[in-house]
């Protein structure tokens, strides 16, 4: 399957918790996931989210997809699944509103944000004062909602279930809650900290949540157009 095959297709963002003691394991298959993931033009960004001390503790990418299902079964054959490296999977479709204009840096910002509820008509109103202040502010990087609306924008998590070899099984469930993801370039985690709370949407009450993660950037593509928001 070529990058063509993949143009028109939907994004969706894959969030995995790496499980304890993995990381021999993580190390062991990284050259089969790397391999695996930047293969077919699927990735659009992918790299590890860090905590503060620069530790990996998730596994992070934006793919290509034709509908949940379809990137489920993505994630489930990647080296690093079969292998057990993960706790558990989190995949969200996402709307990308604006994109990169360079390449980002090679650590990055990952913001996390979710709605509470019954905040639609919130979000809606203050959409155009958000988008203003992306563009103002003059950063290199992504951003764009998670949609749940009329059944788009549906979230499949899956939780490892114990077992007695590394070959990975789940629980699943699904559920709907709307939100923003940013990726953007910045000084440091405290800088980007401080930006994020001047989020119109954030300053609006409509977060639930908001989480930001340093992110190593493994992979990041600019020939993918944004989204008209």
């Amino acid at each position: 399957m070529g990058d063509e095959t993949m143009e028109g297709k939907k994004l969706f963002m894959v969030k995995r918790t790496d499980r304890q003691g993995t990381s021999e394991i993580r190390e062991r298959f990284k050259r089969e996931h790397l391999s695996y993931v930047g293969k077919d033009g699927r990735a659009v960004f992918g790299g590890p989210l860090l905590d503060e001390s620069l530790r990996i503790i998730s596994g992070f990418v934006i793919v290509r997809g034709t509908d949940l299902e379809d990137v489920r079964l993505w994630v489930n054959d990647d080296p690093y699944t079969k292998a057990g490296v993960f706790e558990s999977v989190e995949i969200r479709e996402w709307k990308m509103g604006f994109s990169p204009t360079k390449e980002m840096a090679s650590i990055v910002y990952t913001i996390l944000c979710l709605d509470k509820n019954s905040m639609r008509e919130t979000r809606a109103r203050i959409r155009p004062e958000h988008l203003s202040w992306w563009e103002e502010s003059g950063r290199n990087g992504f951003i764009g909602p998670f949609p749940a609306e009329d059944g788009n924008g549906a979230v499949w998590k899956a939780t490892a279930v114990e077992q007695g070899n590394s070959q990975a099984s789940y629980t699943s469930t699904f559920q709907l809650q709307v939100g923003t993801l940013i990726i953007t370039d910045g000084h440091n985690l405290e800088e980007v900290t401080r930006w994020a709370e001047t989020d119109p949407y954030n300053k609006g009450g409509i977060f639930e949540s908001v989480t930001i993660y340093p992110t190593r950037k493994v992979i990041q593509r600019l020939d993918r157009p944004a989204e008209k928001l």
